[in-house]
């Protein structure tokens, strides 16, 4: 099984990672041909090249969240859905042979589905920000609602039918939040029983739905009979959830995390709706297009209080490696990581090798000045050249000299170094510093010695 393979498991880590953080099925694939990543046993590529189908089986395999695939009796659920679970009907997850975590696959399942061609729900999954979008441009006593328009997914002004894409959106709402309030403390409920924290989640999730409800209400053509009906359930299921969680504030404690920290530890829409909604009542979405958050929205706070309550069960959730909307965290672009080169000193056409050799973590983007490469992977590409000079120069290298000091020696110019260089008759430096010496002067003397032996040859042939 691959996630036992010591030879591919390290690359089927790097597709999971790639598609959570969004990139397309198409630049995973160039991004495993240009590393030479091997093929799956059961796949020998098409022409030596990856298929996107490939990579969407492989990153489908339950086994990488430690599941085992189970049809039997579970016809009536999607494929991948189809595993061995318990009695109680929560999945059984082999920790040894899991990569990711339950929850880490449910958002990679649905990455997946977003990404698969084919027709797509006018009603896709609520977003954390629903409820909370209205258009600047008409007005609207109505909230924005998500749709889907080929392939994004957009918020919709049910008046003037204005869109914004909600990839941006959710991006500059989660730069403007964390910037804002990102360094605020916050407090949680403790609560007595497992039990009582499961109430409290599902009193999070009915009020979601609640709020849901009452916006459908608002519809022109809504069928109030169906609504109303649906919300006097939920209503009474709200509760029972009350009576199950006790006092609201019975158990307020410090969480000793900031309102960034507890962020990164959502792991489900529910609980960033509940923070964005805990500090946010309203966001104003002007037209135009995202150059500067603060001139597009336009939001209103509210007010903090002494103790701002982080949603339930946060506290016990591993931190996410990265923000989950802002793709623009952790990269740069080519001329960003040039500048880091230059700075250090060394080479930029050695650095352009590396992004082309997949040395340097790249994203498959072609549009200008987009930042597409990885800024850790840039830091570790200057950490490995300076380690290499490093081991260059404790193994006891010889006199360097600069071109020019060669051409003086040699008595010749500075392109004639140059292209003795290239034919490999002068050696130089294996790690080049910019404006450092780069040139053996061994070989520079050994050059000049031969091209001296050459000129006396002609000289003699030419009296003959």
């Amino acid at each position: 099984m691959v996630t036992r393979d010591p030879e591919r498991v390290k690359w089927l880590r790097g597709m999971i990672r790639r598609a959570l953080r969004g990139d397309s099925l198409f630049s995973i694939c160039r991004w495993l041909e240009r590393s030479h990543a091997p093929f799956p046993r059961y796949s020998k590529g098409r022409n030596g090249r990856w298929q996107i189908q490939t990579v969407r089986t492989a990153l489908r395999n339950p086994l990488v969240a430690g599941m085992s695939h189970y049809p039997y009796g579970q016809e009536h659920l999607p494929p991948e859905q189809q595993v061995l679970r318990h009695p109680n009907g929560k999945p059984v997850i082999r920790r040894d042979l899991a990569l990711i975590t339950a929850t880490e696959r449910e958002r990679l399942l649905d990455v997946l589905a977003s990404s698969a061609k084919g027709p797509r729900s006018k009603h896709p999954k609520a977003p954390f920000v629903e409820g909370l979008v209205w258009c600047g441009g008409c007005g609207s006593d109505r909230p924005m609602v998500a749709r889907t328009s080929s392939p994004a997914v957009v918020m919709q002004c049910p008046e003037c039918r204005a869109i914004a894409s909600l990839a941006p959106l959710s991006a500059a709402i989660e730069r403007v939040l964390l910037s804002t309030r990102g360094t605020v403390p916050m407090w949680h409920r403790h609560f007595a029983s497992p039990e009582q924290l499961a109430a409290a989640e599902e009193l999070e999730r009915l009020s979601t739905e609640l709020d849901k409800v009452a916006r459908a209400l608002t519809a022109d053509r809504a069928d109030t009979s169906s609504l109303n009906r649906e919300m006097g359930r939920l209503k009474r299921a709200r509760t029972a959830a009350r009576r199950a969680t006790g006092p609201a504030g019975a158990a307020l404690e410090p969480l000793n995390m900031t309102l960034e920290q507890v962020w990164l530890r959502c792991e489900t829409t529910e609980q960033r709706r509940h923070l964005v909604n805990s500090n946010i009542e309203r966001i104003v979405v002007a037209p135009g297009q995202w150059k500067d958050d603060n001139a597009r929205l336009q939001i209103i706070w509210r007010a903090l209080g002494t103790s701002p309550i982080a949603p339930p069960g946060v506290e016990s959730n591993e931190p996410a490696r990265s923000r989950f909307y802002d793709p623009r965290q952790g990269w740069i672009t080519v001329t960003q990581g040039t500048d880091i080169i230059t700075a250090a000193g060394f080479s930029n056409r050695a650095f352009l090798k590396a992004i082309a050799d997949g040395r340097i973590e790249k994203r498959g983007d072609g549009r200008r000045n987009y930042p597409s490469l990885a800024l850790a992977s840039v830091h570790a590409y200057v950490e490995s050249r300076r380690a290499e000079q490093a081991a260059h120069e404790a193994a006891g290298e010889p006199e360097w000299i600069s071109r020019a000091e060669a051409g003086r020696l040699v008595g010749c110019s500075e392109g004639t170094i140059g292209w003795a260089l290239i034919r490999g008759e002068i050696s130089r430096r294996p790690i080049a510093h910019r404006g450092i010496p780069a040139v053996s002067r061994a070989s520079v003397l050994a050059y000049a010695s031969a091209r001296s032996a050459n000129s006396t040859n002609s000289a003699a042939s030419c009296r003959a």
